[in-house]
């Protein structure tokens, strides 16, 4: 679980009934995603100097395995993993862009623009969309074909909305921040 205000990642064991263990990452710790193959949490890290981080976490040792930077992502927050495990999307809350960074080797960071303040993401692997929900309440869908396409939604304080998958008409878990 990422603990944003105290800057670490926290690993709890006996899935979640025994003891805590912080592990710090940074200025300021953000999604965390489990990537099954590996074995590792992936977190998103606010450094107190750019660039911001993408950070891998060995829960067996509590150890940061991996620093990869996301040169041009400020306010590094969001994080999904693509389906394949071999990159990674990053919402990049301060400059509104959303990058995807290679993970299997040269760690290439591609970038592209979004909606004020994007935070939270959900994939339809059918269709191979990517939705990034910003803060702003805009949605822009980014497409396996390289098509970005952007929905400017209402403006409220409420954060991004829940939005529904094509393919599938089930709630793709995009709700707002708590």
């Amino acid at each position: 679980m990422s603990d944003q205000n105290d800057s670490a990642l926290s690993l709890i064991a006996d899935t979640g009934a025994g003891k805590r263990l912080q592990v710090a990452v940074g200025r300021e710790a953000g999604n965390v995603v489990l990537d099954s193959v590996r074995g590792w949490f992936w977190i998103t890290v606010v450094t107190a100097a750019l660039p911001n981080q993408l950070a891998a976490v060995d829960p067996a040792s509590a150890k940061v395995t991996m620093l990869i930077g996301l040169p041009g992502c400020t306010e590094a927050h969001g994080l999904r993993l693509h389906p394949d495990r071999g990159s990674a999307f990053i919402a990049c809350e301060g400059n509104n862009l959303l990058a995807r960074i290679d993970l299997t080797g040269a760690h290439f960071v591609a970038t592209a623009p979004t909606g004020d303040g994007p935070d939270v993401m959900s994939l339809d692997p059918g269709l191979g969309w990517l939705y990034v929900a910003a803060e702003s309440g805009d949605l822009t869908v980014s497409t396996s074909r390289g098509r970005v396409s952007r929905c400017r939604g209402p403006r409220s304080s409420r954060g991004p909305t829940p939005i529904r998958s094509p393919s599938t008409r089930q709630r793709t878990g995009l709700f707002p921040p708590l």
